[in-house]
C-alpha cells in the first residue's frame, strides 16, 4: 500500500524532537546508552522512512550509511574500551544491533518490490528479537527500551504493508488454478482445497470462478489492482483500497465507474492499444498518467492481464497500477544531471579526461582540445601519458598527480601542466572509471611570481618612501620604521610613538590607537605636535590604519607620518595675506565674485557684499539679482557684454552702474574671465567702486575738451591774424618799398654827374628789391596766396620753396585734374600739416628726397608725406623738454576738423598719412 505523506513527515518531527530534548541534561543521564553515532543514525533512519517513496534511492542510501554508522561505531567503542567493556554502558550492543537493524527495514523497504519483501521481513524479525531481549534480561535504560519496541513495531507494519511482486501472484493465482482443476471430489486438501470432511466454502452462485479468484488476489496484494470489465465502455467491478488510495477515492465510489474516468484523456488511445495487445497477447504492460481526485496527474506503469473463465472465454481485465511518478523524477533529475554535467564539462576551463575501468579514455572535454594534448602522441603529455596514470589511479584506487609539465597549447603558447588522476568507486569501493584533471598552473605561478614581486616592491616602497612608516602595536610600541620615520619622529624599534606627543595629543592618540586596535574605527588622521629626533616638537601628520592579518596574529597598526610644519606656516601666510587682501579690498573698494555658469549663482565676497548693500546671508546671490540694482538703460549693455563672456572669449570688462538699496548710485567696473572647474565653467571676476574716478574723469575730459577748444580758437586767430597781418605787409609795406623804389630811381637819374652817389644809390635799389622780396616772403609764409587758388596750389608752392631752399628733391603726386572742394578750414589744417611735416624733415630727418601724395577715394582724402631720412624715436622726443609740440599741434588741428592721422617712424624714414572724411566737413568759419 502507498503510504501517506503525513504519518512520515509527524515521525520525522518526532524523531527530531525526541534527539533534541535527548541533549537535555536530566534526560540525558536516564539515556547513557544515546550516544552522538546513536542519535546521528536514528535521524538518518527518521529520514530514509520519510523519503522513501519520493527518492527511493537516495533513502536506501541514507538508511545503509545509518547501519554502518552505527555498527562503525559500536566496533571503534568496542576496541577503545577493551574486551571485557570496561567503561561501556549496560546493554549498548542491544541499542546499536536494534539500529542496525532498522537500517535494514528502511533500505529493503527503498528498494524494488521484487527483491525487497523477504529482506524487509529479516530486517522486521531482527528488530522483534532486539525488543525482547531488552525488556527480557538486558540492563537498559527504560526510555531506550522503549524506543527498541517502538522501531520493532514499526519494522513489522513495513514488512506487512509491503506489495507482494506481480510475478508471485501470477504464480499462486496459477498453482490455485491447477489444484482446483485436478483435486478429486473426496481427495486430500491442498493449498486453497477444504479440508477431508469439512464443508465447502459458501460460494456465490452469481459470480463465476475466475471473478471470485480475482477479488481474493485484490484483497491479498499490496499495490494498487482493480478489476475491470471487457467491452466499448470498461468499467470497474471492484479495486483493492490501494488502488482507491492512489486515485483518491473510496473503494465503494470506483465500483461501476468509467475506467478512462480515472485515466488523463491524452493517454485514452495508449489504454485501448494495451486492451487490444492484452485481447491478443494475454496481457500487456504500458505506462500511463492517471487522475487523482484532487484534478493533478500521476505517472503509473500498468499491466492488464486478460482473465478467461472455465470455457476458455475472456471474462475481465486484472489491471495493476504501480506509481512511478518518483522513478519519473528521478529520471529527469538524472537527464537533467548528464545535461548539467555535459555543460559543466563544456564550460570547465581545466582539461577533463573520463575513463573506463581500464584507465582507457572515453571522453574529455573541449579544454583538452585547447590545450592540444589529445591524440598528439609526439606531445610531452600527450593521450597515453594520461591513460598511464589513470590506470595507475585504478590499480592503487587512490589520487595520482604527476609533475609541473611543460606544454606548448594549440596557438604554440607554453603552458605549465599538473594532471590528477582519480579513480572513480562504486559503494563496494571497486574501480568503476576514473577521471583525470588537466590543471593549468601558469596563470597561478605568475601571480605567485608577480605576487613575490608585489612583496619585493611593495618592501622597496616601505623602505624607500619619503613619508615616515611605522608598525606600531596596539600599545604604541614601534615593531619597525624606515628611514624616512627616523628622520621625522624620535621613536626607534622598541620606543613608544606615545612617548614623542604632548600631553594634549597623548590622550588622543592613545584612545584612537585602542579604538583602532578593537576594530571600532577603520582609520585615524590627525596633525600634532610630535618630538623630533635632537630637536623640538613640530607638527606632524599622523595617520593609523589597522593592517589586516590571521586571527591568531597580534594585532598591528600602519602609522604614517608627513612633515606639515611648512605648510601650516604656508596656511598662516596664506591666512595673513587674506586678511591683508581683505583690508586692500576695503581700501581700493573692491570685491570679488563668481559666476556658476551652469547653476546660475553668485557667490560674493564680504566686501563685494558691504559694496552692495547686502548681508551676509547673501553670499550666494541669483543671476538676475544683478540686473535688479543696474538702471534700464545699462541692463541691455550689460547683458550684451556678459553673453559674449559666455559665449566668445571668455573676458568681461565693462563699467556699469549700480543701485544701493539707500538709493545712492554708484560706477562700477566689472572685470571677470572664464576658468574652468570641476562643476563646469565660472566666471572669476572683480567688482569695484570707480564712481569718484569716473567723475575725476568725467571733469578732465570736459576740461581736455575745453582746452582743445580753446587751442583751436586760438589757433583760428591767430591763422586770422596772420591773415591781417600778411595782408597789411603785403599791401601797405609793400606800397610803401614800391614807392621808395620809385623815389630811387628818380633820384638816380639825377646823380649821374656823380659817380660816389650814383653808386649809393644803386646799392640802395638793390637794398630796397632785397626788401620788397623779403616783404613778399613774409606776407606768403604768414598767409600764402597760393591757398585762394586751391589745396593743390598750396602744396605745389610750399614744395618749390623747400626745394630751393633745402636743395631736397620733392616729388608730387597730386590731383591735377579734379581738385578737391575743401572748406577753407579744412585746406588750412591739411596745409599747416605738410608745412610742419617739411620743417621737420629739414631740421631732424636729413632726407634726400620727399614724397607729397593727396588721394581721394569716394569721400575719403588720403594725404600722405613720406621721406627717406633716419626717423626718429618718439618716446626720445616725447621726453625732451618743450620736443614734440608740433607733432601734438599737427594731431590737434587734425581732430579739431574730425580727421584721422597716423605717424609711423623708422629707420628707412617717417610717413605721416592722414585720412580726411569730406561728407564730415565742419562749418566753415
Amino acid at each position: 500500500m502507498p503510504q501517506p505523506s503525513g504519518p512520515g513527515a509527524w515521525g520525522l518531527l518526532a524523531a527530531v524532537a525526541l534527539v533534541l530534548l535527548s541533549l537535555w541534561p536530566p534526560l540525558r543521564a536516564l539515556m547513557p546508552e544515546w550516544t552522538l553515532p546513536t542519535r546521528l543514525s536514528f535521524l538518518m533512519l527518521a529520514a530514509a522512512l520519510w523519503g522513501h517513496r519520493r527518492h527511493p534511492r537516495l533513502a536506501a542510501a541514507v538508511a545503509a550509511g545509518a547501519a554502518l554508522l552505527v555498527l562503525a561505531s559500536a566496533l571503534i567503542h568496542g576496541l577503545a574500551h577493551g574486551p571485557a567493556g570496561i567503561g561501556r554502558p549496560p546493554g549498548w550492543p542491544l541499542l546499536h544491533l536494534g539500529l542496525a537493524s532498522g537500517g535494514l527495514v528502511v533500505w529493503s523497504v527503498a528498494q524494488p518490490p521484487a527483491g525487497r519483501v523477504g529482506w524487509t521481513w529479516l530486517g522486521a524479525a531482527g528488530q522483534l528479537g532486539v525488543a525482547l531481549a531488552a525488556w527480557g534480561g538486558a540492563d537498559l535504560s527504560w526510555p531506550i527500551r522503549g524506543l527498541l519496541s517502538w522501531l520493532a513495531a514499526a519494522g513489522l507494519w513495513l514488512a506487512w504493508v509491503q506489495p507482494v511482486p506481480a510475478a508471485l501472484l501470477r504464480a499462486l493465482e496459477g498453482v490455485l488454478h491447477r489444484l482446483r482443476q485436478r483435486a478429486p471430489a473426496g481427495g486430500a486438501s491442498g493449498p486453497g482445497l477444504p479440508a477431508p470432511g469439512a464443508a465447502p466454502p459458501p460460494a456465490s452462485p452469481a459470480e463465476p470462478e475466475p471473478v471470485a479468484l480475482s477479488r481474493g488476489l485484490l484483497q491479498l496484494a499490496g499495490w494498487g489492482m482493480a478489476m475491470v470489465s471487457l467491452g466499448e465502455e470498461p468499467r470497474i467491478i471492484a479495486s483493492n483500497p490501494a488502488f482507491a488510495a492512489l486515485l483518491g477515492h473510496d473503494v465503494e465510489a470506483l465500483e461501476g465507474m468509467l475506467e478512462r474516468r480515472c485515466v488523463a484523456p491524452s493517454c485514452w488511445v495508449a489504454l485501448a492499444t494495451a486492451r487490444a495487445q492484452a485481447q491478443i497477447q494475454g496481457g500487456a504492460q504500458v505506462e500511463l498518467r492517471h487522475r487523482h481526485r484532487n484534478g493533478h496527474e500521476l505517472s503509473t506503469l500498468v499491466h492488464l492481464t486478460l482473465v478467461r473463465d472455465a470455457t476458455g472465454q475472456p471474462s475481465h481485465y486484472l489491471v495493476s497500477v504501480q506509481d512511478i511518478s518518483a522513478l519519473k523524477q528521478v529520471q529527469q533529475q538524472a537527464l537533467g544531471l548528464a545535461t548539467q554535467l555535459h555543460a559543466v564539462l563544456e564550460a570547465m576551463p581545466v582539461g577533463v579526461w573520463i575513463g573506463d575501468a581500464q584507465g582507457q579514455t572515453e571522453r574529455i572535454n573541449p579544454a583538452v582540445q585547447i590545450l592540444g594534448l589529445y591524440g598528439k602522441p609526439e606531445q610531452t603529455s600527450g593521450r597515453s601519458d594520461h591513460e598511464s596514470l589513470m590506470r595507475r589511479a585504478v590499480i592503487t584506487g587512490d589520487v595520482v598527480r604527476s609533475g609541473l609539465r611543460a606544454v606548448p597549447d594549440a596557438q604554440g603558447v607554453m603552458r605549465e601542466i599538473q594532471i590528477t588522476a582519480k579513480p572513480i568507486l562504486d559503494a563496494r569501493g571497486r574501480a568503476v572509471g576514473v577521471l583525470a584533471v588537466d590543471e593549468d598552473l601558469t596563470e597561478a605561478r605568475r601571480s605567485a611570481l608577480a605576487l613575490r614581486h608585489s612583496s619585493e616592491l611593495l618592501e622597496r616602497i616601505f623602505n624607500a618612501s619619503m613619508a615616515g612608516m611605522a608598525l606600531v602595536n596596539e600599545a604604541g610600541e614601534v615593531v619597525r620604521c624606515n628611514l624616512a620615520w627616523r628622520l621625522l619622529v624620535d621613536a626607534m624599534e622598541g620606543q613608544s610613538l606615545l612617548a614623542t606627543l604632548s600631553a594634549g595629543d597623548l590622550i588622543t592618540v592613545r584612545e584612537e590607537l585602542a579604538a583602532i586596535a578593537r576594530g571600532e574605527r577603520g582609520m585615524h588622521m590627525g596633525e600634532h605636535a610630535v618630538r623630533r629626533p635632537a630637536a623640538e616638537p613640530a607638527w606632524t601628520s599622523l595617520v593609523l590604519s589597522r593592517l589586516p592579518g590571521e586571527t591568531d596574529e597580534q594585532v598591528r597598526l600602519l602609522v604614517q607620518a608627513a612633515d606639515v610644519e611648512a605648510r601650516r606656516r604656508a596656511d598662516e601666510e596664506i591666512a595673513a595675506a587674506r586678511l591683508r587682501l581683505t583690508a586692500a579690498q576695503r581700501m581700493a573698494g573692491m570685491g570679488e565674485w563668481q559666476l556658476d555658469v551652469e547653476r546660475g549663482t553668485v557667490t560674493c565676497s564680504l566686501e563685494l557684499l558691504r559694496l552692495l548693500g547686502y548681508g551676509p546671508s547673501d553670499q550666494v546671490l541669483p543671476r538676475g539679482r544683478w540686473i535688479e540694482r543696474m538702471p534700464a538703460e545699462d541692463r541691455a549693455t550689460y547683458a550684451a557684454a556678459l553673453e559674449q563672456a559666455l559665449q566668445g572669449d571668455g573676458r568681461l570688462s565693462i563699467d556699469t552702474r549700480l543701485m544701493r538699496p539707500d538709493g545712492e548710485v554708484m560706477v562700477v567696473h566689472l572685470h571677470a574671465v572664464m576658468q574652468r572647474s570641476g562643476s563646469g565653467k565660472v566666471l572669476m571676476g572683480t567688482l569695484q567702486d570707480v564712481t569718484e574716478r569716473k567723475r575725476i574723469e568725467d571733469a578732465l575730459r570736459a576740461s581736455r575738451e575745453q582746452l582743445r577748444a580753446l587751442v583751436v580758437y586760438e589757433g583760428q586767430l591767430i591763422e586770422d591774424e596772420r591773415k591781417r597781418i600778411a595782408r597789411e605787409v603785403h599791401d601797405e609795406l609793400g606800397q610803401l618799398v614800391t614807392a621808395l623804389r620809385m623815389d630811387l630811381s628818380m633820384l638816380r637819374q639825377r646823380l649821374a654827374a656823380d659817380p660816389d652817389a650814383l653808386q649809393r644809390a644803386e646799392r640802395m635799389r638793390q637794398t630796397m628789391a632785397t626788401m620788397s622780396d623779403v616783404v613778399r616772403h613774409v606776407a606768403s609764409h604768414l598767409r600764402p596766396g597760393a591757398l585762394d587758388m586751391g589745396l593743390v596750389a598750396a602744396i605745389e608752392w610750399l614744395a618749390e620753396d623747400f626745394s630751393l631752399r633745402w636743395e631736397t628733391r620733392c616729388q608730387l603726386e597730386l590731383p591735377h585734374e579734379q581738385e578737391p572742394s575743401l572748406p577753407e578750414s579744412v585746406a588750412l589744417a591739411l596745409f599747416r600739416a605738410v608745412q610742419e611735416s617739411l620743417t621737420n624733415i629739414a631740421k631732424h630727418a636729413q632726407a634726400s628726397e620727399v614724397t607729397i601724395a593727396l588721394e581721394q577715394r569716394g569721400t575719403l582724402l588720403h594725404l600722405t608725406v613720406r621721406d627717406n631720412g633716419r626717423g626718429f624715436d618718439p618716446e626720445v622726443v616725447a621726453a625732451r623738454r618743450g620736443g614734440g609740440l608740433g607733432l601734438l599741434g599737427m594731431r590737434e588741428r587734425m581732430l579739431a576738423i574730425g580727421a584721422v592721422i597716423d605717424i609711423a617712424t623708422g629707420p628707412t624714414g617717417t610717413v605721416v598719412d592722414i585720412l580726411y572724411d569730406m561728407d564730415k566737413n565742419p562749418s566753415t568759419p
